[in-house]
């Protein structure tokens, strides 16, 4: 029996098994590249995976699992059930709780269904109309790229520009650590048609973009400093229906699912974003989204 922590993916690797447990794998932490991991040690076997949890959040573990199993997918079953299904559980409980929480917790912990949870932030995102089969991008499409200034994990985030209805369209997401500024700037442009407006960093990254410059990467500032500011400017492109995700992007996707305000003991969103050192490709999104659209209508 091999024992791995999920937060840190990288304990996951290097093992073949027969089959996996995951405990409480709807957690927020339980990453997507956490799953991929096991899923790689279970590739040899063709093992099967085991997983118990409360639905916590709507990333990976809907998208991937429960709306596929949805779709028909005979390869995946999903077994849920009210608390009262426990005979030892008391249904006077199940009631009580029913009438003293907001519906959307009551419905999570108490009946496991996956509910949008108060505090999300781009609440507006359409995963059915805005995360979009892959597409050829025409190679005369204007190109963006924002980026997260981050030694041990560079996050970025491409995108293109439709001319005619001006729509922006995620179709490239970077990760990569350790690597130098010139590192970096040759993976970035690999495969790229010319350089694209870059925009990143916080108003501290000036070493960063110098460093960049140098390695033939022209990155400017954000003209948006201010967190809350850049966020407003997505939600309103997010909620006008002009940014787009190519659905195999599912790193970004699952961030935009699980970004969050934290709750108060009342259960209501504070200013204060839960984990928000953890959102790279966010960051790098609200850069370049901030620096090249207006606020909200």
């Amino acid at each position: 029996v091999l024992f791995g922590y999920a937060a840190d993916s990288e304990s996951l690797e290097a093992a073949t098994a027969k089959a996996v447990w995951c405990d409480e794998a709807g957690q927020k932490k339980f990453r997507i590249g956490a799953w991929e991991a096991l899923l790689r040690r279970l590739s040899l076997h063709r093992g099967r995976a085991l997983i118990t949890t409360t639905p916590y959040s709507l990333g990976w573990l809907k998208s991937q699992l429960y709306d596929r199993w949805r779709a028909g997918d005979k390869d995946i079953e999903v077994v849920q059930f009210d608390s009262t299904e426990n005979p030892a559980f008391s249904k006077e409980e199940f009631e009580d709780a029913r009438r003293r929480m907001p519906l959307w917790k009551f419905n999570l912990f108490y009946r496991a269904q996956f509910e949008r949870p108060a505090g999300i932030i781009y609440d507006c995102w359409d995963d059915v109309t805005q995360a979009v089969p892959r597409f050829t991008i025409p190679q005369s499409w204007r190109r963006y790229l924002g980026l997260d200034f981050v030694t041990v994990n560079m996050a970025g985030t491409f995108w293109a520009e439709e001319p005619e209805t001006q729509r922006l369209y995620c179709y490239r997401t970077y990760h990569a650590g350790q690597l130098s500024a010139q590192g970096h700037a040759k993976q970035l442009l690999h495969g790229e048609h010319g350089q694209p407006h870059c925009v990143g960093g916080s108003a501290s990254g000036d070493e960063w973009r110098k460093e960049f410059r140098s390695a033939g990467l022209a990155v400017r500032e954000p003209k948006i400093k201010d967190v809350e500011i850049s966020i407003d400017r997505v939600y309103g492109v997010m909620l006008r229906k002009e940014l787009f995700i190519f659905n195999d992007c599912e790193d970004l996707l699952e961030e935009i699912r699980t970004y969050a305000r934290e709750l108060d003991e009342n259960g209501q969103a504070t200013m204060k974003i839960e984990d928000k050192e953890t959102f790279h490709l966010l960051d790098s999104m609200r850069y370049i989204i901030g620096d090249i659209r207006g606020g909200v209508n």
